[in-house]
């Protein structure tokens, strides 16, 4: 009943009618568009790929500490078990000062990630040097469920203009 609907930088807006801190349960603040029969708009407007609070918080994110200590251009990068990584995932590995991205590429197990060397690939994946000291490694994935969710309304003006678009969307007008 109080969604509010914008366009805006070619996208449909749609924020839930509550303010809430929650992704999951029955205080969060979501909106879900279902697909109605042979509706073909649905996925015209783009509503096939939407994303919503209980998806996000569902996504588990992988992270393992290093267990030996990591030189640029070298392979493999061994980290401890946990994460599940495999061929083909994208990662990242930091120790709070250096952050890289990279690959892991085939011969890659859960425990020894195979990593670019410009000998074998002609490219570097890892540009930094690492040690074991506070060093972690992450799988990448589509969002971190850690990320409180962003209050949509967040100056005084559009908080009031809030407020009193939900109590008029509850009166009556019929009578």
């Amino acid at each position: 009943m109080n969604a509010s609907v914008e366009y805006k930088n070619g996208r449909f807006w749609i924020i839930s009618g509550s303010v809430s801190p929650y992704y999951t349960g029955a205080s969060r603040s979501s909106v879900k568009i279902a697909q109605a029969g042979g509706d073909i708009c649905y996925q015209t407007l783009g509503f096939n790929l939407s994303v919503d609070s209980e998806t996000i918080a569902s996504t588990s994110i992988k992270e393992a500490m290093l267990t030996s200590n990591y030189t640029t251009n070298t392979t493999p990068l061994t980290i401890n078990a946990g994460t599940g990584v495999t061929e083909g995932d994208c990662l990242m590995i930091t120790d709070g000062t250096n952050t890289d991205y990279f690959t892991a590429i085939s011969g890659t197990t859960e425990t020894s990630v195979v990593v670019c060397t410009h000998d074998n690939n002609n490219y570097v994946g890892i540009s930094h040097s690492y040690t074991t000291s506070g060093t972690k490694v992450q799988v990448l994935r589509e969002q971190d469920p850690e990320q409180a969710p962003v209050a949509y309304y967040d100056t005084i003006d559009s908080a009031v203009r809030f407020g009193i678009k939900s109590i008029s969307n509850q009166i009556d007008y019929s009578a």
